[in-house]
């Protein structure tokens, strides 16, 4: 009997074989705990979400209640008023909370009393819903990234639409800020005046015109107060400070000296000594216009003077739309001035004179849109001039703020001409 004897092999795999297996499965892993990775952190992003709108529901709530928002938010804790609760435990970000690029943050709460509103802010790492990435801003009105003018809201502390058809003798903001008399003057007395200038196109609806062509000595302006929120000083600290609006000038107004002369925002006196602040547009020579700004230091005995201005074409600026905005970063320097031109920064050239230390609130000075106080001393019969022949549109003060180029440039670009959206 024979026997055929089998060979038998015996499997094995070679080291690239292993290698590259290995491989494989590295990658597979990879992208497994990558896609759950993602997936945790899309769910810590919807959740910051769906926290911010249900405690902007609870906001709501309390607001019904109270008339208005809380001045603070305990995140974690409840919010409640007497033996009512709105929200047993106010939600806290989802930890890791620096997802992305997020920073490690809580959930912030600020309230503007100013204007009876709240800013919530927080990041998500990715888009959410209809959330974009990025750092985000809860309001009333909704929800909106950092990057929209709904955020520009904070510091904000005086707006006029320039949208109404008065019966009233005033300047109706419908957002809580001081309203201010409108009035017509011949450059000796002013009068409280009814007007309707719903005809008058604006950047944004209507505008308010400040030139009356049936009086050619006549000048309209907004005469308001003496109230510290349009100073920015105490006489030893000056703070931040922003004005923007919209203007379309018809042509240059009050000739002085043989030159023009447009007093478009100020608190001061009717001379320079004493007064606080002016910015005003001139003519500088024929064709050549500037905007400038001066702070004064009402207490200083050499008339110290910090100012900054820029120069335009006349082409550039007559008949037609332009946005401007003049920033101060409270430095007591006139090296803290910037000027913007329809969201673009100018070139502006800074100086000052005598001893500025800073400026401060007079009982003296009156505030005032286009135009100044024709008079010394604070009284009825007060005046304006050196006003201008065109209109000016949505008029926004921030004092403790500098704006920044990126949020100039998001005032102009808003396509709605809006310095503040309700």
């Amino acid at each position: 009997m024979s026997f055929s004897k089998k060979n038998h092999q015996k499997i094995a795999f070679t080291l690239v074989e292993l290698l590259a297996t290995i491989s494989i499965i590295a990658i597979i892993l990879t992208i497994a705990i990558a896609s759950f990775s993602n997936t945790r952190e899309d769910s810590r992003n919807n959740q910051r979400v769906s926290d911010i709108k249900q405690i902007q529901l609870a906001l709501e709530k309390y607001y019904s209640d109270n008339g208005s928002y809380p001045n603070e938010l305990n995140f974690g804790e409840s919010l409640a008023t007497g033996s009512k609760t709105y929200m047993s435990t106010l939600p806290t970000n989802p930890t890791p909370r620096d997802d992305g690029d997020c920073s490690d943050n809580e959930y912030q709460y600020s309230y503007n009393p100013e204007i009876n509103s709240y800013m919530l802010g927080f990041c998500i790492s990715r888009n959410s819903s209809d959330v974009e990435s990025g750092t985000n801003y809860a309001l009333p009105i909704g929800i909106s990234s950092a990057t929209s003018s709904f955020a520009l809201w904070n510091g904000c502390t005086n707006y006029w639409k320039m949208d109404d058809n008065t019966t009233n003798s005033t300047i109706n903001n419908s957002t809580g800020y001081k309203n201010g008399i409108l009035g017509l003057t011949d450059g000796n007395t002013f009068t409280p005046k009814n007007t309707n200038d719903a005809s008058i196109t604006g950047k944004i609806n209507t505008g308010l015109t400040f030139y009356e062509s049936e009086i050619y000595t006549a000048r309209k302006g907004i005469i308001l107060d003496t109230d510290s929120d349009f100073s920015f000083g105490n006489g030893n600290n000056d703070v931040p400070l922003s004005i923007s609006f919209w203007i379309y000038l018809n042509s240059m107004g009050t000739t002085y000296n043989d030159f023009h002369w447009n007093f478009l925002i100020n608190k001061r006196r009717l001379t320079q000594v004493g007064s606080e602040y002016y910015l005003w547009l001139y003519e500088a020579s024929t064709d050549v216009y500037r905007i400038m700004w001066y702070m004064l230091d009402p207490n200083s005995i050499d008339n110290g003077r910090i100012y900054g201005y820029t120069t335009i074409n006349q082409n550039d600026f007559i008949n037609t739309w332009n946005h401007v905005v003049v920033t101060y970063d409270g430095s007591s320097s006139y090296n803290g001035f910037n000027i913007y031109i329809n969201g673009e920064s100018q070139n502006t050239i800074r100086s000052g004179g005598g001893t500025y230390v800073a400026t401060d609130n007079r009982s003296d000075c009156l505030f005032t849109i286009n135009g100044f106080n024709n008079s010394d001393i604070y009284q009825d019969g007060r005046g304006l001039n050196f006003g201008i022949d065109g209109v000016m549109d949505e008029v926004g003060i921030w004092k403790g703020r500098e704006l920044t180029a990126t949020d100039v440039e998001i005032l102009y670009n808003q396509g709605t001409g809006r310095t503040y959206n309700e």
